[in-house]
């Protein structure tokens, strides 16, 4: 049995990190949503993931940011950077993100 150690741990999330950026970057042009910049994006979670269930890992829970604007967004002082704005770039909301993380239940292949 492999013993899952912090190295393998680093490398699993940055993995899955990855992995997540390039699903936002997609759907999003790999441009910043608020100013439209294709330089320095990175993929913003709009509500902190540890406020959400299973850590937050939700593609209706992020939007492609440039550096700058994802530091303002990072502040939480200006009105045109809230959750809901954020979200309305989008077309998500936190009610959708919450139920996206919802376990689902699998129904057996009936064969």
């Amino acid at each position: 049995m492999v013993e899952l150690t912090e190295d393998i741990m680093l490398r699993r999330h940055q993995s899955n990190k990855n992995w997540f950026d390039n699903l936002v970057a997609q759907r999003d042009g790999r441009t910043c949503r608020k100013c439209g910049a294709t330089k320095s994006v990175h993929a913003h979670n709009i509500t902190p993931r540890k406020e959400l269930p299973k850590f937050g890992n939700s593609i209706y829970n992020a939007v492609m940011l440039c550096h700058e604007c994802r530091h303002i967004a990072g502040i939480g002082k200006n009105e045109c950077y809230t959750p809901e704005v954020l979200y309305a770039l989008i077309g998500s909301s936190l009610e959708k993100t919450i139920e996206d993380l919802k376990p689902r239940k699998v129904k057996p292949n009936d064969e």
